[in-house]
């Protein structure tokens, strides 16, 4: 997988989350629910790395990203 330059679109494997995607140039990510809301936040792009990384992408999202 790579996930250097935009940060592009990432298939996650959850229940919760579809995936995600990364815009550094603004800073957003934006989070792609299985339900079909999508949520953008303000993050760094070490947040993304850590949700498209986690072994549980929803628990990551709920401690690190819903909320803030």
């Amino acid at each position: 997988m790579s996930i250097f330059g935009t940060g592009g679109y990432v298939p996650l494997d959850s229940s919760f989350i579809a995936g995600a995607s990364y815009n550094p140039w603004t800073g957003t990510l934006v989070v792609y629910m299985r339900s079909g809301e999508n949520y953008p936040y303000q993050a760094s792009y070490s947040v993304f790395l850590g949700l498209i990384t986690a072994s549980s992408p929803g628990s990551y999202y709920n401690n690190n990203i819903k909320g803030r």
